[in-house]
């Protein structure tokens, strides 16, 4: 799928640049905190997928635990996505 958003970027259909862009995997909740605290600290815009299950499970908390103080944009995943 990284490279699906990386053909978005090159064809203009997001327009921001790739070099601005970062996959960043995470096995389990206290990484992919550390990986967001880690690596979005100075960015503009973070874009975060979800999976329907995790938004049942976690209800809204799902979009408010992350207290970056950023602009954060959530996109739902009907699937699990593997990115490699």
């Amino acid at each position: 799928h990284v490279e699906k958003l990386n053909h978005r970027i090159a064809t203009g259909r997001l327009p921001i640049p790739a070099r601005n862009v970062q996959a960043l995997p995470s096995d389990d909740a206290s990484s992919f905190h550390t990986l967001m605290s880690t690596y979005s600290r100075d960015a503009d815009l973070i874009l975060l997928g979800f999976q329907q299950d995790v938004l049942k499970n976690k209800g809204t908390q799902l979009f408010t635990e992350l207290d970056l103080g950023k602009d954060i944009l959530f996109v739902n995943a009907n699937q699990a996505i593997t990115i490699s």
